[in-house]
């Protein structure tokens, strides 16, 4: 296995063990967690936790009292979700070209859904979803890197 490939694989096992660790337990009084906004928003909004901060670059418009961790004190410490949709290598043009436009037809009802659970929709193209890919694999394979992580 190489070694960026060891660094994608840790960088996954870190984001599922992030969000795995529960919220709210009622046996347990839970003093610090990391969740997704979506995940901890119900809690936060009925008063069962307290936001502390939110690792997004900006502050989530259903939680707008909660800092992002910059404005906490913590600079350069953003960690943004996303979700991008695929098909495999060799599907035609004109079934991307459909699908494309499909969830480009869905995009004005589920748009209200994603933001009413803290989440934002950006209508990215697919030209631009590979080097964003890229941009932020190597961002988080440096941070694996200087950061001395291995896999044990």
């Amino acid at each position: 296995m190489t070694r960026d490939r060891v660094a994608r694989v840790l960088l996954g096992l870190f984001f599922i063990a992030l969000l795995a660790t529960p919220l709210v337990i009622k046996q347990i009084s839970v003093r610090q967690a990391v969740d997704s906004t979506p995940g901890a928003l119900p809690y936060i909004k009925s008063g069962q936790a307290k936001g502390i901060a939110i690792l997004s670059s900006k502050r989530s418009a259903q939680i707008p009292d909660v800092p992002t961790m910059t404005e906490a004190g913590v600079p350069n410490l953003e960690i943004d979700s996303w979700i991008g949709l695929f098909a495999p290598a060799k599907t035609p043009p004109a079934v991307i070209a459909r699908l494309q436009e499909a969830i480009a037809q869905s995009l004005p009802e589920l748009k209200p859904r994603f933001e009413q659970n803290g989440g934002e929709v950006i209508d990215m193209a697919p030209g631009k979803l590979k080097p964003f890919i890229a941009s932020e694999s190597d961002k988080w394979i440096k941070i694996i890197h200087e950061a001395g992580i291995r896999l044990d």
